[in-house]
């Protein structure tokens, strides 16, 4: 859609239904989905529809059009979702100092939980 607006409309144009469109769509769920290496694949589509509003090749920089545009990347989206949300949910979120009864050094270190199911287990043998 944006590639067939493309030469009827002005970019600004574009840059409004970017975020009306496809913006809604990456943001939804990001602090979920948004750390998976699949997520790569979206990045590139994000950058795919950048080039297209900006006019540009396949094979060019969108580093300065991210920055033209006052479009954040998917990477930097994800990590301000996910310490917007951390934010809003600190009366929820215990600390290290709060659990642990001995001294370490991690004690100003958020609390993790840690699953012990077979699934955690097989994910974490795929990544070491």
């Amino acid at each position: 859609m944006i590639s067939f607006l493309k030469n009827v409309t002005s970019p600004h144009v574009l840059r409004t239904l970017y975020f009306a469109c496809f913006h809604a769509h990456l943001r939804y769920g990001l602090t979920l989905w948004g750390g998976d290496p699949e997520s790569k694949r979206i990045f590139r589509l994000q950058k795919k529809v950048l080039r297209i509003i900006g006019g540009m090749g396949q094979c060019t920089s969108c580093r300065n059009l991210f920055k033209t545009l006052n479009i954040l990347p998917l990477p930097c989206l994800y990590i301000s979702e996910t310490v917007c949300g951390i934010k809003s949910n600190t009366e929820k979120i215990k600390y290290n100092r709060e659990i642990l009864d001995h001294c370490t050094c991690q004690k100003s270190y958020l609390h993790t939980h840690f699953c012990r199911t077979t699934l955690l287990k097989t994910v974490v043998q795929i990544w070491a």
